[in-house]
């Protein structure tokens, strides 16, 4: 039988699943070139999209649609995309916490979880323990003088001192440049000791008064006999008191049991 001409061939009709006529023409082995009409809504399968030559990039619209594409694996896939959150991009890079930084979760294994569960585990019975590093910003350590990171230590009130043997050693005792002494005349009435800043002052009843002197606070009195507050401590002819700590004479008042029994004084 002879073959038939090319002019003789052809289109093969095919239906689609909507009941549409299609034609499609065999134009090389093993080819099927369809010719269809769009119809939006008709599923026509699976579509195979031959770029084998890779000349350009093979345009896919959708319509507005979703587009799914397998991608098993693949080193030249890359996916450009902008993050977003509540339709706002994600910013980069460091800057402060806004409503479009992503959260995030830091893995069970993350060190720093263990050290944050460490924290968590302070107490009052296991509190953060902290060892002071002497010649750090923190603190200094050894003798020397005083500074900003040298610690301050306060004593208990509560706590006596501990008993011991130990010589404390040398104790620098103040050295009065300017003592200052005089003779205060005897009075019956209670009068004020002048002003004269000292740091330690010894008083002496002169030694020819024919009475005494007294010595104590505001309103003080002689001896009478009765019980009271008031009366002053009392010098006879000669006596004195020792060196009192006191920062002004001031501090005293005198009286005598005569107006010829004196007082003297001596302050450092």
């Amino acid at each position: 039988m002879p073959l038939p001409k090319r002019s003789d061939i052809q289109p093969i009709e095919i239906q689609d699943g909507a009941g549409n006529q299609r034609t499609a023409n065999v134009t090389a082995a093993n080819e099927l070139n369809t010719l269809t009409s769009a119809q939006p809504g008709v599923d026509i399968g699976d579509v195979t999209i031959n770029n084998a030559a890779g000349a350009s990039a093979v345009n896919v619209q959708d319509g507005g649609n979703s587009l799914t594409v397998d991608q098993t694996t693949h080193d030249n896939l890359n996916l450009n995309a902008n993050l977003q959150i509540a339709n706002i991009d994600v910013p980069g890079g460091a800057g402060a916490v806004t409503a479009n930084v992503p959260r995030a979760t830091l893995a069970s294994d993350d060190p720093a979880v263990i050290a944050l569960q460490a924290i968590d585990d302070w107490d009052e019975t296991d509190r953060a323990k902290v060892n002071l590093i002497a010649g750090q910003v923190g603190i200094v350590g050894g003798t020397g003088v005083d500074a900003v990171n040298a610690p301050r230590v306060s004593l208990a009130t509560n706590i006596p001192l501990p008993a011991g043997t130990n010589e404390i050693g040398s104790v620098g005792i103040k050295k009065y440049t300017a003592p200052t002494s005089g003779e205060l005349a005897g009075s019956v009435s209670a009068v004020q000791m002048p002003s004269i800043t000292c740091s330690m002052v010894n008083f002496k009843a002169v030694l020819s008064n024919a009475g005494n002197v007294y010595i104590g606070i505001s309103g003080v009195t002689v001896v009478d006999g009765t019980t009271d507050t008031t009366t002053g401590f009392e010098l006879g002819p000669g006596d004195e008191t020792g060196f009192i700590p006191v920062d002004n004479l001031n501090r005293f008042y005198r009286i005598s049991n005569n107006a010829g029994d004196d007082l003297t004084y001596l302050t450092y």
